[in-house]
């Protein structure tokens, strides 16, 4: 639920595509929570303020965020003994070049 589109996009790419999908008409809902799908419609909740929405389209592409669910796993492995770096996704979800650039700094330190 968050509260704009494309975050995780470099600028560039973030700012075209907005503006692909508004040339498109394209209809974004940030911050809601999808209730109910059907063959025309779907429901949403607003995380505001609690208010349903139906939203009346041809198409309905659900895009959902990520979290980093790793740190158990980091741990386990810490508890053994092992040098362990965290980078990329398993850090925090991010951009492709941020990932690179964490692994290319993490190998540096070995």
């Amino acid at each position: 639920m968050l509260p704009e589109a494309a975050l995780g996009l470099e600028n560039l790419h973030r700012t075209r595509l907005l503006a692909e999908l508004a040339e498109g008409n394209i209809k974004i809902h940030t911050s809601t929570r999808v209730l109910s799908v059907k063959e025309t419609n779907i429901i949403v909740c607003q995380k505001d303020n609690g208010s349903e929405i139906i939203v009346n389209s041809d198409f309905t592409i659900l895009a959902m965020g990520q979290k980093s669910t790793g740190s158990n796993l980091v741990q386990k492995i810490k508890e053994k003994g092992y040098d362990v770096t965290v980078i990329g996704d398993a850090l925090v979800p991010a951009t492709f070049g941020k990932a690179t650039k964490d692994g290319y700094l993490a190998a540096t330190r070995i």
